[in-house]
């Protein structure tokens, strides 16, 4: 029996692009949640400055070394996010797009 579904296969343009907009909405994610912890390490600064644990004693930590954490988060963030993959598929879609699959 012949299949009734009417509606095409989606083209290989538009699974690229899918793949692409997938990839960029996965990022956003990322980069919300670094932009979130990084209001929060703001708000521990403003409300008496930063502090960890040393033996069990609270301890401040000094400006600095709160910078420097959330500069090493920032890094290691973008550092994780496989944003070639972001061009790879970018060039997948174009490409996919120019000839017209």
């Amino acid at each position: 029996m012949a299949s009734t579904n009417s509606t095409p296969p989606p083209t290989v343009e538009t699974l690229a692009a899918q793949e692409l907009a997938d990839r960029m909405l996965k990022a956003a994610r990322r980069l919300d949640d670094l932009a979130a912890d990084i209001r929060r390490a703001a708000a521990e600064i403003t409300a008496g400055g930063d502090t960890a644990k040393v033996n069990g004693d609270p301890v401040r930590v000094s400006y600095a070394r709160a910078a420097a954490r959330v500069i090493n988060a920032v890094g290691a963030t973008v550092a994780n996010m496989s944003l070639g993959a972001l061009a790879t598929a970018a060039a997948e879609a174009d490409n996919a797009r120019g000839e017209g699959r």
